[in-house]
């Protein structure tokens, strides 16, 4: 019972704030058991210390790692901008104007595709899951938001710059949506405000 306690008590622990907040307190943790770094507590006091009490002065001690947002944010903002303006563009053009077809189905067709079939690639098949040098976006991402340490964990940390890409195309996809029911919605009502 006692030890079903403290399970709970460590999984709260390193489980909070959010799932980025906690694979970053995980990693942070890894990293410094990792490193042998493991006199916590003043060696004055010769009582013995439970494992929460531990993480506790791990944390009072250790400065935790977060990631550098602004990047992450900047990316989302980016795609949500393009998802935007660029259906927004396509059903702005006048009829007696002619469109290239491609650009648009490039955009919001294979866009999606070529992103959702990287994540796979990557995930299942690419060398890259041994070597980040294979894949350059991960590696420029990875310096960016300042992660090098973590590296030696890139099972934990791979799958979640690829959530962050992934989060970017939805989005990018959202605001295209958005911006089509915004100018569908609007064309309905200058139609209905200017009967033939």
């Amino acid at each position: 019972m006692a030890s079903n306690h403290v399970t709970k008590a460590i999984e709260q622990f390193f489980f909070k704030g959010g799932a980025t907040r906690a694979l970053f307190r995980w990693l942070d943790f890894r990293l410094f058991v990792s490193q042998k770094n493991n006199k916590l507590i003043p060696s004055s006091e010769n009582r013995s210390h439970s494992a929460t009490e531990y993480l506790q002065a791990w944390q009072q001690q250790m400065s935790l790692t977060t990631p550098a947002t602004g990047i992450l944010r900047l990316l989302a903002v980016i795609a949500v901008l393009i998802g935007f303006t660029a259906m927004a563009g396509v059903l702005n053009v006048s009829q007696p104007s002619f469109i290239n077809i491609w650009v648009p189905l490039a955009l919001f067709a294979f866009l999606p595709l070529l992103l959702t079939l990287s994540s796979f690639y990557f995930s299942f098949l690419s060398p890259a899951k041994h070597n980040l040098h294979h894949h350059p976006l991960l590696h420029w991402l990875i310096n960016k938001l300042n992660l090098q340490q973590f590296i030696p964990y890139k099972n934990l940390l791979l799958p979640w710059l690829l959530w962050q890409l992934q989060s970017a195309a939805i989005l990018f996809s959202t605001s295209a949506l958005l911006a089509f029911l915004f100018w569908r919605h609007f064309r309905t009502i200058c139609l209905a405000g200017h009967p033939p």
